[in-house]
């Protein structure tokens, strides 16, 4: 419709214009009426059901809440350069052997992580002295998850839930490894929806109340050592119809859909954007580079 009826408008006008010569001018008048009416016709035919994704996942809705843009240049596969590729594989391989080491509470491993990208990237030893903390607890760790929600379906892994018999408290835990020092603010501005979406899953699959549960992100930074940062739990974590929930999958539904291309929010993220070589936003980008 918003191609069709703006197209039969035009055509319409240079029919009224009158500027053909007599027998294009009916051969035109006559395309255009049948074009016309078959588009009535066929308009009902042509809408799109409701599209439903058959699988979302925690870590793309954690994208969605940062730039629009940087999801949907991601389904395409983006265009890094091999630099940038070189770069991104390396901070993720990175993260993936520190989660590694965690996930075991392997001292040895952590010790490694360390020889290998240098102490300026990562430093063991308050890991180490972190995990020692940790000990004895009952845990779960890289917990998978798989739940269905309005017909789709949501999933994602948990870095570590513990349970505390004595005050029947769960904690969730999310790791993050950064290279330098990062205000709380911005990590709590970057990841607390993300770790609202782990508490509203493990409350709804273990019908938990809101004294029950408590988040929390724990950095590992080689200035600041490990910090952990306690995450405020909004109250649609324990509602039957959770509003950020349902705008997640909308919104992905109509970028899907409608093809469109989002505005692009910058922030310190752009300079990890493997799409950042197309944006708009390049010149951000190279400043916060």
């Amino acid at each position: 419709r918003a191609w069709v009826e703006p197209y039969i408008q035009k055509l319409r006008v240079r029919v009224d214009e009158g500027s053909l010569g007599e027998g294009a001018q009916a051969d035109l008048l006559k395309a255009v009426t049948q074009f016309e009416m078959k588009f009535k016709k066929d308009e009902p035919f042509l809408r799109r059901p409701l599209l439903r994704r058959s699988r979302h996942s925690v870590s793309e809705w954690k994208r969605l809440q940062t730039c629009e843009r940087q999801v949907v240049w991601g389904w395409a596969g983006g265009d890094a350069s091999l630099e940038e590729t070189v770069k991104d594989n390396t901070v993720m391989e990175l993260g993936v052997k520190v989660h590694a080491a965690l996930e075991h509470e392997d001292e040895a491993l952590l010790r490694e992580v360390e020889t290998i990208f240098g102490k300026e990237r990562f430093s063991a030893e308050p890991a180490i002295e972190w995990l020692q903390t940790q000990q004895g607890k009952e845990s779960l760790r890289e917990w998978m998850f798989e739940v269905s929600y309005q017909g789709e379906v949501l999933v994602g892994v948990v870095d570590r839930i513990d349970f505390d018999p004595v005050t029947s408290k769960w904690t969730l835990t999310d790791y993050k490894v950064v290279s330098g020092a990062v205000r709380r603010e911005h990590l709590l501005r970057r990841y607390a929806f993300q770790l609202q979406v782990y508490a509203w899953v493990l409350a709804r699959e273990e019908g938990l109340a809101s004294e029950e549960l408590q988040a929390q992100l724990v950095v590992f930074s080689p200035e600041q050592g490990v910090e952990q940062v306690p995450v405020p739990l909004e109250p649609w974590v324990w509602s039957d119809e959770p509003q950020p929930i349902k705008a997640c999958m909308d919104r992905l539904r109509a970028l899907i859909q409608d093809g469109e291309i989002p505005e692009a929010r910058s922030g310190m993220h752009c300079a990890q954007c493997r799409v950042a070589r197309k944006c708009d936003q390049r010149q951000i980008v190279d400043e916060l580079s």
